[in-house]
């Protein structure tokens, strides 16, 4: 179930620019109200269960009406330059406004950037696209897009889905068991409560677990994790997520022996010599023998490395650093 959001602010727009989609899926709807600033010609499409109103307006005012399904009435008024969007249900009496269900309804606002969208306790579908949107889901299991640009996006309450996409995007999982999707860019993430699974993608991005089991994959980039407290495990599918050179390497601030952290490398095929995905072969603190697969850590000043050869060249082929002095066992590693 969801309702959208009572109120919204919705960005700024000048003259004929066409407008991005603000997608919102919901299984019951309450009255809406969405406003945005606007100078020169505003372009507003409005779609629900399938029915389309466009509407053109200079200076914008006006009602526009002919959704016989569920809405009776959409209407665009001018305060100034705040353009107001309100959306009001058909076959509704004060008597019964608590009560007013619809069947499943997806709604389609056309708005275009810096946007500021907020679902409900439902299971909410929104997505941002262009500009630099501000997102809350609020309560239930809700999936958030932020698109293009530098988004913020924060789950609240249920287990959500966060995609950052491209940009400089922060991500708030807040409670529940949730999924955190950088996607492109330079990322912050946060898991918040709850067993969650943080995924950088590409960029150099920063993780916080915070709470609970989490599970965080840096992806490419040169990233900087946190499980936080819990169990956590920090995942590398390739050589290539965490590099020898520092432009590339990630580094984790909080491995914790005594919490039951561990590296897992088994998705990288240990060596590039034989078929299939070989494990690797923890040979501790001493160096490689160039025998490919072979796994080594060693510890500088304040600092800890763990190496991994996959060629037998006796070079490291990838690199993960740590914050502290860490011993590391077997035990430590999922190869």
């Amino acid at each position: 179930m969801s309702t959208i959001s009572t109120y919204s602010t919705i960005g700024n727009f000048s003259t004929s620019t066409l407008a991005e989609t603000v997608a919102l899926l919901a299984k019951r709807i309450s009255p809406s109200t969405v406003s945005f600033n606007t100078d020169g010609t505003a372009s507003v499409s409005v779609t629900v269960n399938g029915q389309t109103v466009k509407a053109i307006f200079s200076n914008p005012s006006g009602t526009v009406d002919g959704l016989d399904a569920d809405f009776s009435l959409i209407q665009f008024r001018n305060a100034g330059n705040a353009l107001t969007l309100e959306i009001s249900l058909a076959d509704l009496s004060l008597n019964d406004f608590k009560q007013h269900t619809t069947t499943a309804t997806a709604l389609d606002l056309l708005f275009l950037e810096d946007d500021y969208i907020s679902g409900d306790d439902g299971d909410d579908v929104i997505r941002g696209y262009d500009g630099d949107d501000n997102i809350w889901g609020y309560g239930g299991d809700d999936f958030l897009g932020g698109g293009n640009d530098a988004d913020m996006l924060s789950g609240g309450g249920g287990n959500d889905s966060l995609a950052g996409g491209a940009g400089l995007d922060t991500l708030y999982g807040e409670d529940g068991k949730d999924v955190l999707n950088g996607e492109s860019g330079n990322d912050e993430l946060y898991g918040g409560s709850g067993n969650d699974l943080l995924k950088g993608g590409t960029g150099n991005d920063w993780m916080n677990g915070d709470s609970g089991r989490d599970t965080i994959e840096g992806g490419k980039g040169a990233d900087m994790m946190r499980g936080g407290s819990g169990r956590d495990v920090f995942v590398f599918k390739s050589v290539t997520d965490s590099t020898v050179k520092e432009a590339g390497r990630d580094m984790i601030s909080d491995f914790s022996e005594g919490s039951g952290d561990k590296i897992d490398l088994s998705a990288i095929d240990a060596s590039t010599k034989s078929g299939g995905n070989q494990t690797f072969k923890f040979v501790g603190d001493g160096g490689f023998h160039k025998k490919a697969g072979e796994l080594r850590f060693k510890q500088y000043e304040s600092e800890t490395y763990v190496y991994g050869d996959t060629n037998g060249d006796g070079k490291a082929d990838f690199a993960i650093g740590f914050s502290g002095l860490i011993d590391f066992t077997k035990a430590d590693f999922i190869l």
